[in-house]
């Protein structure tokens, strides 16, 4: 399948993505756009049947801003 949601971290903080998927991606519950979502440690995000559980201690910006591919 194509990819799905992108998570990034930026200026201390994970932030996921919508890429435009059909049946979309929700963080507890309420659904994320392309323009993104914060993520907080404990989060639930959905997508399809699928569940995680995000967890962070803290987030540290990386050297890479392209930031990682969910399908």
């Amino acid at each position: 399948s194509r990819p799905h949601a992108r998570l990034q971290c930026t200026e201390n903080h994970w932030v996921i993505y919508d890429l435009g998927s059909s049946n979309g991606t929700f963080v507890n519950d309420n659904p994320v756009s392309e323009k993104g979502r914060p993520l907080r440690d404990g989060d639930i995000i959905q997508m399809g049947t699928t569940l995680i559980v995000f967890r962070a201690k803290e987030a540290q910006a990386s050297d890479s801003t392209n930031g990682d591919t969910v399908s």
